[in-house]
């Protein structure tokens, strides 16, 4: 279901695109209520956990902001950034008196669909919207059986840093309202997208003894909450060489083997697409997976590259003053020659168009000494085009993140 079909449903009659018509080909899987809208710690504390989703519509009256366009641009762009599609704005003229021009604009600028309910409206319900759509979505799911080309198809339209093995698997995850599961070599848990997400630490928590007990069989009922739920083992379409396999838990009635098989094999067909590049590709991609702390890539990339991440306890950041600047080979080429000065360890790769270098701390003389570095007369010309940004003690990668965000 796309966002265009969402507005011909009867809870949306009425309803106007305000801004964003560039989204409305994305597609709707969920539904979620935005609440506390306050740009504050609070905020930060709760939003740092709600990693990519993707495909939600975001219902809002903006009570908490009305009068602030700020806080409703900073909320719309922290949501645009996790995979969100667009917005139902409700109550405009009763809580919120008018939607800001500059909030429009903003809503055109990401294609993040921006549509008003009908105005100074007191009989307009969340709960309509929010059942007519998820009914929807399910009977369209219902439909369309085979959705290994639906799952794959999304992910090519993400922008390159939020592709990852972690985003795909949240992505199965929401589709198939089950959880996931990836193992890696030796039967080591990789990663884990709970369906319902508050299930998250209980799974964590039972995984280790459910595998166990598991065994080299195909499935086993386990207790889950108040319930129990069919754990399966998906079919190996995975290289051996990467040791990784995909287990799917699920309430109620299990798997059929064809949901299994269509799980690995977006798996298998996400590693065969977007990893064939990894020498070309994959130092940029492990910069991207420190700033957007996703453990399972970074792991992976880490690995492959032999680089020790938590040595990496400081970052440079070269910002394109002006649009356009970056990224180019020329800058990566100049930017590894100059901090390889300070020694090893040292990563460098592209995040949009900002170029990220990461390197130890203990290798450093000192701000001023390392300023030096770009002295040279043919670093003039970079340092007109980019803010020159260095940020030390960096304790983990959620601290890179934030940093880099700030």
């Amino acid at each position: 279901m796309k966002v265009s079909d969402v507005l011909k449903l009867p809870s949306l009659l009425g309803a106007e695109v305000l801004a964003g018509r560039g989204g409305l080909s994305n597609p709707v899987e969920s539904v979620t209520v935005l609440e506390y809208t306050e740009v504050d710690e609070l905020q930060e504390r709760l939003f740092h956990g709600n990693e990519f989703t993707g495909n939600e519509l975001l219902i809002t009256a903006f009570s908490a902001s009305r009068d602030d366009v700020e806080a409703q641009c900073v909320n719309i762009r922290r949501f645009h950034s996790v995979g969100a599609v667009g917005v139902l704005l409700y109550y405009v003229g009763l809580i919120m008196p008018e939607v800001s021009p500059k909030l429009i604009e903003l809503c055109d600028e990401l294609d993040f669909v921006l549509i008003c309910m009908p105005r100074d409206n007191v009989s307009q319900r969340y709960g309509d919207a929010i059942s007519d759509i998820l009914f929807a979505v399910f009977r369209e799911q219902e439909r369309k059986r085979f959705f290994v080309s639906t799952l794959l198809d999304r992910l090519s339209g993400l922008r390159p840093q939020q592709r990852s093995m972690e985003t795909l698997l949240r992505m199965l995850s929401e589709h198939l309202r089950a959880s996931v599961i990836l193992l890696g070599p030796n039967s080591r848990v990789e990663f884990i997208a709970a369906w319902p997400r508050s299930l998250t630490e209980n799974m964590r928590e039972q995984a280790p003894r459910w595998l166990e007990a598991l065994g080299g069989g195909d499935e086993l009922v386990v207790p889950l909450a108040d319930g129990s739920a069919h754990l399966q083992r998906c079919p190996t379409l995975i290289d051996a060489s990467d040791g990784l396999r995909l287990l799917l838990l699920r309430y109620g009635e299990p798997f059929t083997g064809d949901m299994l098989w269509q799980a690995s094999e977006c798996v298998r067909l996400f590693i065969h697409i977007w990893d064939r590049d990894y020498g070309k590709f994959a130092a940029s991609e492990l910069v991207r997976a420190i700033i957007n702390d996703e453990p399972l890539q970074k792991n992976h990339l880490a690995r492959l590259f032999r680089i020790d991440v938590e040595k990496l306890d400081q970052m440079w950041l070269l910002i394109p003053r002006e649009s356009g600047a970056g990224p180019g080979e020329r800058l990566l080429e100049l930017c590894t020659r100059r901090l390889s000065e300070l020694g090893k360890p040292l990563l460098t790769g592209y995040y949009e168009e900002t170029l990220a270098a990461f390197t130890n701390s203990a290798n450093t003389r000192g701000r001023q000494a390392d300023l030096e570095l770009w002295t040279q007369e043919e670093d003039g010309a970079v340092l007109e085009k980019y803010e020159l940004v260095r940020i030390d003690r960096l304790s983990d990668t959620t601290a890179a993140r934030r940093a880099y965000y700030l």
